[in-house]
């Protein structure tokens, strides 16, 4: 997980050889046997390793100790593996690892000896959380009411707002039409793409209403998706399927009908269409969830109104909607990164009456000029996060380790320009999570605090959307 950008690579810190390793394999006498080393390891890894060790071992202090009799049968110790939360490729590095570690500790003949084979397994584990911010959980104030259900957010006159037209959908229309649905006495809502998997995964293609009763949603609706062919489509008893308004996934996502945001994806003039912008309501942070955590900040003291705000890998910037709403007109849009270009011509459409020009919204978040961007008191970075969701299906290590070398390149604009605050989201899972903290704890100057946020317990309303955050705070 390091950036193509040399100059920018995390500082190295060894695995399971030895500095000194090449110098030593270069003096063994020709014919010698050959020991086995185990692989380097990945921050993700050591932190979730030493992390169940001390936990297991009931302390820092104790870990070593522990290791003596549980280091030599490491490597079948499966229950201590399931536990640890990886990624594929990060779980296939620790296994590695422990390994070669228990064979080393299988082979002792004396505690001496497995007392230095501890300390070599240990080892690399506090070099790299010694290498590493700090990491403290991430807490939120909460909203303290919010709807019980997604009804309030559907309107009665759907054609009076944003409405994309599902006539044409095909697909969808004979599929639902296929449903057993006859128990639904209110409007309900459902992912078709993802219903349809359900059905053809769990009931062979052939649901039942009972089955059907746990796919449509009458209270909380799913995560939305930018996937245009997974958008929300309303069930109302007694009429035909429609997809959500404009407006009324913008209910769902906390954004203000007073904000400029609003006003440019609500319009009919709006560059992007109906479906675009769903889609990029899809892939943006949720709203509520990011007005919870800007006040949060704003309460502590480290946030103020007339701040300077900037982002990369922006959308339509959602969360720029969370300080609208909490600071009006007193703050300032000074740079952004998209590069869609009829995204970015939203994106300065809603955004451009607080400071956000076209020649400071760069098409790429990579570039010199973006790196380059001036300091800012609020920056917001949410690096695409497909490579590392769980629905996409074709997601590859390779593509994943890319993702996350644009992504540690990217934040040369933190080590560069050291804004006062940096908030980071993306996907809660392990191929992220763990990578991401790692490299955010690489970057000195700063506090580390991170968690996972939820609208249904964070903002109070009833959205599913689990997301982690990061807050990085300059000291």
């Amino acid at each position: 997980m390091v950036a193509r950008n040399k100059a920018s690579r995390p500082r190295a810190v060894g695995g399971g050889r030895s500095k000194l390793y090449e110098a030593r394999r270069a003096r063994r006498p020709a014919g010698a046997a050959a020991r086995a080393y185990a692989p380097e390891w990945s921050d993700a890894a050591a932190a979730a390793v030493l992390q169940a060790l001390t936990a297991q071992s009931s302390g820092p202090r104790k870990v070593s100790q522990f290791c003596d009799t549980w280091l030599p049968q490491a490597d079948t110790d499966e229950a201590f593996m399931r536990a640890l939360k990886l990624s594929p490729a990060d779980r296939e590095v620790a296994t590695a690892i422990l390994a070669v570690h228990a064979g080393r500790a299988q082979a002792c003949t004396d505690a001496g000896k497995l007392r230095a084979v501890v300390k070599a397994f240990l080892k690399p584990l506090r070099e790299r959380r010694g290498a590493r911010t700090p990491v403290a959980a991430l807490t939120v104030k909460v909203a303290a009411t919010g709807p019980q259900t997604f009804h309030a957010w559907l309107t009665t006159r759907p054609e009076k707002e944003r409405l994309r037209d599902i006539s044409q959908c095909h697909r969808i229309l004979a599929g639902i039409q296929g449903w057993p649905l006859g128990w639904l006495r209110q409007r309900g809502v459902v992912c078709y793409e993802r219903a349809a998997g359900r059905i053809r995964q769990e009931r062979g293609g052939v649901p039942d209403a009972a089955f059907m009763r746990g796919i449509v949603k009458t209270t909380e609706i799913a995560t939305a998706v930018g996937n245009s062919s997974d958008h929300y489509v309303v069930l109302t008893p007694g009429k035909e399927p429609r997809f959500m308004t404009v407006q009324e996934v913008m209910r769902s996502c906390g954004i203000s009908p007073r904000g400029p945001l609003w006003a440019q994806l609500g319009s009919s003039s709006c560059v992007l269409s109906a479906a675009e912008a769903v889609s990029c309501l899809g892939r943006g942070v949720h709203t509520g969830v990011a007005r919870q955590l800007l006040l949060t900040l704003m309460s502590e003291g480290k946030l103020q109104e007339g701040a300077t705000y900037g982002s990369s890998f922006s959308g339509v910037d959602t969360v720029a909607a969370g300080m609208e709403e909490l600071m009006g007109r007193n703050w300032e849009y000074l740079f952004a990164s998209e590069q869609d270009e009829k995204i970015r011509e939203a994106l300065i459409g809603a955004w451009g009456g607080h400071g956000l020009t076209d020649a400071a919204c760069f098409q790429d978040a990579l570039s010199a000029e973006a790196k380059a961007a001036p300091s800012v008191d609020l920056y917001v970075t949410t690096p695409e996060c497909n490579e590392h969701s769980r629905r996409n299906h074709s997601r590859t290590v390779g593509r994943q380790r890319s993702s996350l070398e644009d992504f540690w390149e990217s934040l040369e604009y933190v080590r560069a320009q050291r804004p006062r605050l940096v908030i980071v989201e993306n996907v809660s899972e392990p191929s992220s999570v763990g990578p991401m903290t790692g490299l955010l704890g690489r970057i000195e100057g700063y506090n580390l605090s991170t968690g996972m946020l939820d609208p249904r317990t964070t903002a109070a309303m009833p959205v599913a959307r689990e997301r982690q955050f990061w807050v990085l705070e300059r000291v």
